[in-house]
C-alpha cells in the first residue's frame, strides 16, 4: 500500500515539474505569432543618392521597402529641393501589391516629374510615408537628406 501511495505522489510530482518547465522555459505559441507577424521597426529606408533624369526633368528616388509576407503596402514618398529662389518637388506613390512584400527587403525604384522647377545636382530633402496592412495597419514615416547626383 505504501509503495503506491509513493508511486502515486512521485508521478503527480513529475507532472507538476515537465508543466513547470513547459510552461516558463518555452515561449508562448501567441507571442510568438505577434512577434513574426509584426513589421519591423522600420519598414522604409530612403537611400542616400537620388539620380538624376533628362537633365533635371525629373529624379529616381530609391527606397527599400520590409514588410511581412503578403502583407499590403501603400504609401507616398516626396522629394522637394531649393532652386534659384524656388523649389522643384515631386512624388510618387509605392505600389499597392502584395508581392512587394516578401519578408526580406525589396529595392523599389520610384520616378518622380519635377514640379514648378527643374531639379539639379545637390541637396535635396525627401519624406516617405508607408502604410503596411496585414490583419491590422501600420504607419511608418521617415525621412532624410539626399544627394542628386547625375545618372551616368
Amino acid at each position: 500500500m505504501r509503495s503506491a501511495r509513493l508511486r502515486g505522489v512521485l508521478a503527480t510530482t513529475a507532472v507538476a515539474i515537465v508543466g513547470a518547465v513547459l510552461a516558463f522555459g518555452l515561449p508562448g505559441g501567441a507571442a510568438v505569432a505577434v512577434q513574426s507577424e509584426s513589421p519591423p521597426v522600420n519598414p522604409l529606408v530612403i537611400r542616400k543618392n537620388v539620380e538624376l533624369e533628362a537633365r533635371g526633368a525629373g529624379v529616381t528616388v530609391k527606397v527599400e521597402l520590409t514588410c511581412p509576407f503578403w502583407s499590403y503596402p501603400s504609401g507616398r514618398v516626396n522629394i522637394s529641393q531649393r532652386v534659384n529662389g524656388g523649389v522643384a518637388h515631386g512624388y510618387a506613390d509605392i505600389p499597392s501589391d502584395r508581392g512587394l512584400c516578401t519578408g526580406s527587403p525589396v529595392v523599389l525604384r520610384l520616378g518622380m516629374n519635377a514640379q514648378d522647377k527643374a531639379f539639379k545636382v545637390g541637396k535635396a530633402f525627401v519624406t516617405a510615408t508607408v502604410q503596411i496592412c496585414y490583419y491590422d495597419c501600420v504607419t511608418s514615416q521617415t525621412q532624410r537628406e539626399v544627394n542628386i547626383v547625375n545618372n551616368n
